[in-house]
């Protein structure tokens, strides 16, 4: 699965080359079955956390320097992990859209600033990177849905604070 993860990201994505321009998006090849599963080790689940940071700072260092205003990030999903993957935003105000999350039926709390993704799952974050977590909760006639999630890379941390 990592494997794949390495090829999947071996090369900067282009622009060009894609249907959609304002955002590329990877997700870890692995199975909601497979890699959300209670029989799963944490060391299995911290090897993908991992591999997703690392990912992150590999496309920021091959970045082109023409694409030096993308923004490169990893979304980590919790529990189901088999949500996460990479982000590159080739718009920034599409990137900006990806924080406004306070809706009638969705919205995003920052999670305490005691909580830390580097020593909850024992993973190395690149100083250069930064990381917030947030917990979603979804509304809809009754039901209310909420998961907890990371992003770690390229984030504009005045766009997430300013909020709280």
């Amino acid at each position: 699965m990592i494997k794949e993860f390495l090829v999947l990201t071996k090369a900067f994505p282009r622009p060009e080359d894609l249907s959609n321009l304002h955002y590329w998006h990877v997700r870890l090849p692995a199975s909601s079955s497979f890699i959300d599963s209670d029989k799963v080790p944490i060391s299995i689940r911290r090897l993908c956390i991992q591999a997703l940071i690392d990912r992150v700072q590999y496309l920021i260092d091959i970045r082109p320097k023409s694409k030096a205003s993308t923004r490169v990030i990893a979304e980590i999903n919790l529990p189901k992990l088999s949500n996460s993957g990479i982000i590159i935003f080739f718009d920034v105000g599409y990137f900006d859209k990806l924080f406004n999350r306070d809706i009638k039926y969705q919205g995003w709390l920052p999670l305490s600033a005691c909580r830390s993704l580097e020593k909850e799952w024992v993973v190395s974050v690149p100083d250069k990177l930064s990381v917030e977590g947030f917990q979603e909760e979804i509304s809809n006639e009754g039901f209310i849905y909420r998961r907890e999630f990371w992003f770690a890379g390229e984030l504009a941390i005045h766009i997430l604070r300013d909020r709280t």
